[in-house]
Formats: C-alpha cells, structure tokens, sequence
C-alpha cells in the first residue's frame, strides 16, 4: 500500500470514529440535510413552477421564430410581446437563486460547520459560516453563467437544426463537463474554505479521495434502490437511515485535504 492508499484507508476509519464519538452532531447534520430537502422543494413550488410556466411560455412564442428560420433570437427576447414575459423570468429566476443561495448558506452552512467538527477542525461558527457565504457567492456567479451558456447554446442548437436536422448538439456533453468539473471544485473547497484548495491537493489523493467517496455513494445507491418497489413508507425510512453517509463523506474529505495539506 503506497502512501496516498495508506492516507486515504487511515482517514476513512478515522472519520467513522469522530463520527461514533459525535453522535449529537452526526444527527445534527442529517436534520440539516432533511430540512434542507424540505426547504428546496418548497422553494421550487413556490418560484420553480412560475418559472416553468413562464419558460413554455415564452417557447410557445419563440417556437413559431424557429420554424421560419428566423435570426436574432435573444434580441427578439426583449421586444414586443416577448419582452414582459423575459423580464419576469428574469426576475423569477434571480429570485429563486437569492431564496437559494440564503436557504444553502444557512441550512448547508450549519451542517459543514457541523461536519468540520466532527472532523476535529476547528472554526468558530460566526467565522466558518462568513466563509461559507463568500466562498458560495463565487460558486453561484459560475454556476448562473455555465447555466445561461446551457440556455443560449440550447437555443442556437434549434436554430440549427432548421437548417441541418441531423446536426449533433455537440455543447451538451461540454455543459456536463463543465458542471461537474464545478461541482469537484466546490466540493473540494469546502475542505478548507478556499476557491483554490482543489490546485493544492496532490493529485493521487485527491483523485483517490473523489474515488472513495463516489464509491461510498454508489453503495448506498445501490442498497436504496432495492427497496424502490417497497412502500413509500419504507423507501423514505431507508433513505433516512442512510443519510449518515453524506455526513461521513463530508467529514472524510475534510480531514483528507487537512491532512494531505496540513
């Protein structure tokens, strides 16, 4: 066993120890977590479906464009009959972000800070949760842009398939990449707080680490997905139960990139 193999091993085993002697805490994050769940989905009813009634919409109108081939689509968004409708898009979708990015702050902010504990790194909560909140609105500045670029690209790719309908929508795969290039990076970065912690951690580890905990979430899967055909009483009951597994992977990867750049 080489020594990245050895760090990865010996931390996982320490983590489900700092988790065995925080019961309290571990519990704290599940709560966290579930409300946290609760929290999305009553945002999503409340602005996502406006959201999406707006959206159809304004394709309903956009459609028509498409067909003749027409040009200048994002132009056309904010004239005329289109403009009202794109504007209170607009506004629903920067208010479901904001609505977002507090509900994330505080609910996920709690839990990490909560995780960090477990995993015997010390913040004060005031201090962590501050970083927290700097640290996410760069997240959420990039995860808009990869969104909008997803929409545009989107567009452009009906455009062209007026013209060339057996074209490949070459800008989706790109788009999957860049956001689960991002989603690494915002992992990772809660590790210590800082943008740029993915860039300092060596790459054997760091990969190992991605490694394990995709593995760790897989296995869970898989057990969650035997009881898809069971009542919805015993699904929800066992995804509960599971739910300590984001707290150990949130814990090890905490002490993972504390130690590999300790």
């Amino acid at each position: 066993m080489n020594l990245a193999e050895s760090v990865l091993v010996r931390e996982l085993l320490r983590s489900l120890d700092c988790m065995k002697k925080n019961p309290v805490f571990v519990l704290a994050v599940v709560g966290l977590d579930l409300l946290f769940v609760i929290f999305c989905t009553f945002i999503y009813s409340l602005v996502g479906n406006q959201i999406a009634a707006h959206a159809v919409l304004i394709a309903n109108q956009v459609s028509p464009m498409l067909a003749q081939g027409q040009t200048g689509l994002l132009a056309k968004l904010f004239q005329g009959s289109l403009q009202p409708l794109t504007v209170k898009l607009l506004v629903l979708v920067g208010l479901f972000f904001v609505l977002l990015y507090v509900g994330y702050v505080v609910l996920q902010g709690l839990a990490w800070w909560f995780s960090s504990q477990v995993a015997q790194s010390a913040h004060s909560l005031r201090k962590y949760v501050v970083l927290f909140a700097k640290l996410n609105v760069l997240w959420l500045v990039l995860f808009a842009f990869i969104k909008l670029l997803d929409v545009f690209l989107g567009l452009r790719y009906q455009l062209i398939r007026k013209f060339a309908p057996s074209a490949l929508n070459v800008s989706a795969p790109i788009i999957t990449v860049l956001f689960v290039a991002l989603g690494i990076v915002v992992f990772l970065s809660y590790g210590r707080l800082r943008a740029r912690e993915f860039l300092k951690i060596p790459f054997l580890q760091g990969s190992g680490l991605l490694a394990m905990c995709v593995i760790l979430f897989l296995v869970v899967w898989a057990i969650v997905d035997l009881f898809s055909t069971a009542r919805f009483e015993l699904r929800l009951l066992v995804q509960i139960l599971f739910l300590p597994i984001f707290v150990l992977i949130r814990v090890y990867m905490i002490r993972v990139v504390n130690h590999v750049r300790a």
